[in-house]
């Protein structure tokens, strides 16, 4: 009978992460045919959970416990699912967590109440704190939970408690590999991510590369404090530079505040050390750029991906198009020109029929939108483009 017993079910998060996308209602990038098939793991699944859970209540009844059962973030599976946002890649993956979790109490000392309280994350520690007449950290923040109506707060200890690391047995070169497969297929770990952590000092635990940028996350997201997140993302990079994930979160963060110089410069920084699917990236801040109305920071955003991606078509076509927006039109035919032989897009050539247009070559323009018109009829637009350049 010890007096606290934890048990972890990662499964819940992992069965999310592979088939959130599979739930209903159906999103757009899912076939029916793999709907029809896995639609209901998770509700399978969960089903198992709830019946071990079940056995844990007829176990804590048995022994005059409490059995609590918590979530350190809850899951999306409605309609703020995205498509473009895979749920088991490394960088997105955190996109499929909501914030909302879940605290539920068994027990005797448990006061049941019609209505849902709320919690935080915080809140654990204290609440199991005072269930055990345990002290806590006096940094400590967080109350008790409402669940269990008059327990007293637990003491807090001006002294820190004593923590310090114990040996532990090292896990075989294959178990690691095995291991580090697991997390990297569920979007927790990276390629570059996979070396051993940076040592914190000293032989009592410190803060990792990864907790000071999860912290930045915290403090950007929730706390607003855009300071303190730059620090901890700062202190990431110092334990590791060439650590990805925070560059990209300094990049967020740069955005926010307005500063687009230093976050494009950031961004890059993150797509060169080895930030996944990085074309994809820059099309995403482009979007939200022009979404935006910052045409000034879409185009230098622009200008820079055309020279790391210099074979990439979309990129020279939205640089010229940026730049003929800025009413230079030479500009602009000359960052699209070069695909103008090779080309089978017709959005490129209905470009390049508009900067010639505009630089007053009907000729060449109308033969580029024929052209376009011959890969493919169905464009209106196009059709009476090619009327008016055709009159004159």
């Amino acid at each position: 009978h010890p007096d606290l017993l934890a048990l972890y079910l990662i499964g819940t998060d992992e069965i999310g992460h592979v088939f959130a996308p599979y739930v209903p209602p159906r999103l757009d990038c899912i076939t029916e045919a793999d709907f029809a098939r896995y639609s209901g793991t998770v509700d399978a699944y969960y089903g198992v959970v709830d019946a071990m859970l079940g056995q844990w209540m007829r176990r804590a009844k048995e022994d005059g416990a409490t059995l609590i059962v918590h979530s350190d973030h809850g899951f999306k599976w409605g309609a703020d699912r995205r498509c473009e946002r895979s749920s088991q890649d490394w960088s997105t993956a955190a996109y499929w967590h909501r914030y909302d979790g879940v605290f539920a109490a068994w027990g005797a000392r448990v006061v049941s109440s019609p209505r849902r309280g709320n919690m935080t994350v915080f809140d654990v520690a204290p609440t199991v704190s005072a269930l055990l007449s345990v002290p806590v950290d006096a940094k400590a923040s967080g109350k008790v939970a409402p669940a269990f109506g008059p327990l007293a707060a637990p003491r807090k200890d001006a002294e820190a408690p004593e923590v310090r690391r114990v040996a532990a047995k090292q896990m075989s070169a294959e178990e690691s590999d095995e291991y580090a497969k697991k997390l990297r297929a569920l979007g927790y770990l990276s390629g570059a991510e996979a070396p051993a952590l940076a040592p914190s000092g000293g032989d009592r635990p410190d803060m990792t590369e990864g907790a000071w940028n999860n912290l930045g996350l915290y403090l950007r997201e929730e706390k607003r404090d855009l300071a303190a997140a730059e620090k901890a993302f700062q202190q990431a990079l110092a334990l590791r530079p060439n650590y990805h994930s925070p560059m990209f979160n300094l990049a967020i963060l740069y955005r926010t505040r307005g500063d687009d110089a230093q976050a494009r410069e950031w961004l890059f920084r993150s797509l060169d050390a080895g930030h996944a699917e990085p074309e994809r990236t820059i099309a995403l801040w482009y979007e939200q750029y022009r979404d935006g109305k910052k045409e000034p920071a879409a185009r230098a955003l622009m200008e820079r991906a055309v020279q790391r991606f210099p074979s990439n078509e979309a990129f020279a076509r939205e640089l010229a198009l940026s730049r003929f927006r800025g009413r230079d039109c030479a500009g602009a035919l000359e960052a699209l020109t070069r695909y103008q032989a090779a080309t089978r897009e017709p959005a490129t050539l209905n470009a390049l029929g508009l900067f010639h247009t505009c630089l007053g070559r009907r000729p060449e323009a109308i033969r580029l939108f024929e052209q376009s018109l011959s890969i493919d009829p169905n464009q209106p637009g196009v059709v009476q483009s090619l009327k008016v350049v055709r009159g004159g």
